[in-house]
């Protein structure tokens, strides 16, 4: 069977919409990270309003569900350091007993976003109408979904290339309505630098901006570790932010350097958010991609993750020229276990 007849299969037994369970107090974090000679960790809140009530809380990269971790199927591409830990972006190969059973842990983590891809979403064998059914259900659980339009298998692109990967999607996104449109957020790549010239990136914007805004896509950039922007020759990386900003390009999931230590990598972020904060202060970063990779491998848990995220959305004191970090995308809670 494959993964759009088992889609299809698991809509027609569809359950009448869910009620979203209520969150669950999670394992306890431990103690924070030390500081390093990177940089130093964040181990007290900032004041709440500096926290976005809507910030961007999320998982893509290792929530651990309570399953016997040899009941969970393999699926191309799935962790198995251990089986059960699971990676948001291949809910598309699973069947929606096994869709419902992950929604339900990211609910009892009070996670707001669920994240997914369009090229796993092809390898499952949905149309880009089922993928928007599919985020449509997933929105139906309380989630706003954000995506991945392109990655990094789909290789360098030039503009027409770009197009015609990203406009199925968007062009079933606009059919399905504002209930579904609204919820959802564009990531133009999956480490865009790796796929597309900085040319190309800004063309991409300018051709799909109009569409998006008008159906109430969010758009997002999202690079390769470290990297805080991608201009064309000539334009600095604060020009680069003015730029996406005016074009209606919301803000960056960054994605840290993996094996950094915690000081090092906020470090480093805080250097971002500095150009983002000085091309126009309503630039939104959240930490997105944290320790996922360490995840995956088996080297990393997700109480490092989380912890990670929380000292990352901490991290934001200081100079009121720099964006708060919005949230997390690779896991985050209280040091208790509790929400954040």
């Amino acid at each position: 069977m494959t993964g759009s007849q088992a889609y299809l299969l698991s809509s027609r037994a569809a359950k009448p919409t869910p009620i979203r369970p209520a969150g669950k107090q999670q394992p306890s974090l431990g103690a924070y990270d030390p500081d390093d000679p990177g940089g130093a960790v964040s181990r007290s809140c900032p004041p709440e309003q500096l926290l976005p009530p809507d910030m961007w809380r999320g998982d893509f990269g290792c929530v651990t569900i309570n399953q016997d971790p040899a009941s969970v199927p393999l699926v191309p591409g799935c962790n198995t350091t251990p089986q059960n830990a699971m990676i948001s972006f291949l809910l598309p190969f699973y069947n929606r007993q096994w869709q419902d059973i992950q929604l339900t842990e990211h609910c009892w983590r009070s996670y707001t976003y669920l994240h997914l891809d369009r090229v796993n979403a092809d390898r499952a064998g949905l149309s880009a109408t089922q993928f928007v059914q599919l985020m449509a259900y997933v929105q139906s659980w309380g989630f706003r979904t954000s995506y991945w339009g392109m990655g990094t298998p789909d290789g360098q692109q030039d503009l027409n290339g770009c197009l015609g990967l990203l406009m199925p999607m968007i062009n079933a996104l606009v059919a399905a309505g504002p209930t579904v449109s609204s919820k959802a957020t564009l990531l133009f790549c999956e480490e865009t630098n790796s796929c597309m010239s900085p040319a190309t990136l800004d063309a991409l914007v300018v051709a799909v901006a109009p569409i998006c805004k008008a159906n109430g896509i969010r758009m997002r950039h999202h690079f390769t570790s470290r990297y805080p922007a991608w201009p064309t020759a000539g334009m600095s990386n604060v020009d680069f932010w003015a730029r996406q900003s005016s074009l209606g390009v919301e803000g960056l999931c960054y994605q840290a350097i993996p094996t950094d230590p915690a000081g090092t990598m906020m470090a480093a972020m805080w250097d971002t958010r500095g150009y983002m904060g000085r091309a126009d202060i309503n630039l939104k970063l959240t930490a997105f991609e944290l320790r996922a990779e360490e995840q995956l491998f088996g080297r990393k848990n997700e109480q490092d993750g989380c912890r990670t995220g929380l000292e990352a959305t901490f991290a934001t004191r200081g100079s009121t020229n720099y964006p708060a970090v919005d949230g997390y995308g690779n896991g985050g809670c209280r040091i208790d276990g509790t929400a954040l």
